[in-house]
């Protein structure tokens, strides 16, 4: 414990230090031309973000970019393209919007922890709490504008509690003490429901990063594995939080040839923070080496037998001090869901090798008219005077 606390202590020390730095010095813009060449078949990093909108200014929290378990820093105009569209796969009906990048060194952070509590944690579940308590408190003591959330989970609905957004870090810690532990039944967990039910039930704060932490000492169940726990699939949550969230997961190595744990089809969380984990066939030296899903972005760590987590590790701190502001102008014509589509190109060779499709709800609109009589929006191609 000393030790995740002295950990603790450096990381928020880095905070400290970011924030009062403020933005970095790389600031540019993109240029508004070309099509959307569509989605990234075999993206290197998923893209994740957050989009607010004032009038006709869009602006996107963007997350840190993670290659290889490292963020990508330094990215200046010339390796992002951002289109923006009102159907949900990027095509030719994109428009191109000249966006403003800056490498920002601090930003809006709502954290839920997502924590197995079955019986099969009980060796491990005073450690977790004490970790992810230490954590909220020292992240939040920093000065860090973040908040947090918690939900428990085994494999029914009765088995799932919460403490909902937006919760200190001394409400976590009260909350965490008095959480008692479930059964669970079989050796697979149910943390899909608990993922979605925060993501969809949750108040997030506009603006917000939205980070998910899963503690689980075992696979998770999903549809098709031959129980009746949850409706939901792997693919399904991912694609529900794709652009959107980031997902970083403290797990077993599961590294089972028959699959995870020995269950034919159940899921290996890793797949949902940085698309690696179980395949057929694997073995604990190929274990990491294939990616079966593209992942959120986020980053895992192997659960250790005695349970002690140091959540610093899981690199929280780049994800707070290692993203970008994307910030353009643009004019919807119709009020609706529109995606925005930003592609990275992260080593310089001049391929677009990474992407996120993050959304943003329009409800109203501003005028369309500009003084002179022309639209607003030159992306729509139309001028002349206003007809009424």
């Amino acid at each position: 414990m000393k030790k995740i606390l002295f950990s603790l202590f450096i990381f928020v020390s880095l905070i400290a230090v970011a924030a009062t730095t403020g933005c970095s010095v790389i600031t540019s813009t993109t240029d508004a031309t070309g099509t959307d060449p569509g989605r990234v078949t075999t993206p290197l990093a998923a893209v994740s973000g957050s989009a607010t909108k004032s009038g006709t200014s869009f602006t996107i929290n963007l997350s840190s970019i993670i290659v290889g378990g490292t963020p990508v820093e330094g990215l200046g105009a010339s390796r992002f393209k951002v289109f923006i569209g009102g159907v949900a796969t990027p095509d030719s009906t994109y428009t191109p919007v000249a966006t403003t990048i800056t490498a920002t060194s601090a930003s809006k952070i709502d954290m839920v922890f997502i924590m197995d509590n079955t019986g099969s944690m009980s060796s491990r579940i005073k450690s977790v709490k004490d970790s992810i308590s230490a954590f909220a408190a020292s992240l939040e003591a920093s000065g860090a504008d973040v908040k947090f959330g918690v939900v428990s989970f085994g494999d029914t609905p009765s088995e799932q509690s919460d403490l909902p957004l937006p919760a200190t870090a001394e409400a976590v810690s009260s909350w965490l003490d008095a959480l008692a532990g479930v059964g669970g039944g079989d050796i697979p967990e149910n943390p899909l429901d608990s993922i979605m039910y925060a993501n969809d039930n949750f108040t997030w704060r506009s603006g917000a990063q939205k980070v998910f932490i899963v503690i689980i000492d075992t696979s998770a169940h999903q549809a098709g594995d031959g129980s009746a726990f949850t409706t939901r699939t792997l693919a399904s949550v991912e694609a529900s939080l794709s652009g959107n969230a980031t997902v970083y997961v403290v797990s077993p190595k599961l590294d089972s040839g028959s699959g995870p744990d020995g269950y034919t089809s159940t899921a290996d969380m890793r797949w949902l923070a940085d698309g690696y984990g179980w395949f057929s066939g694997v073995t604990s030296t190929t274990y990491g080496s294939t990616r079966p899903y593209t992942g959120t972005g986020g980053k895992w760590i192997e659960l250790a037998a005695s349970g002690v987590i140091d959540l610093t590790t899981l690199g929280i701190s780049t994800t707070v001090t290692k993203g970008y502001t994307l910030a353009f102008t643009y004019t919807p014509g119709a009020t609706g869901v529109y995606y925005i589509h930003v592609l990275v190109d992260t080593n310089g060779d001049g391929v677009w090798d990474s992407d996120g499709l993050i959304t943003i709800t329009v409800s109203t609109l501003s005028s369309r008219w500009l003084p002179n009589g022309e639209l607003s929006n030159a992306a729509e191609k139309i001028t002349g005077p206003k007809s009424n």
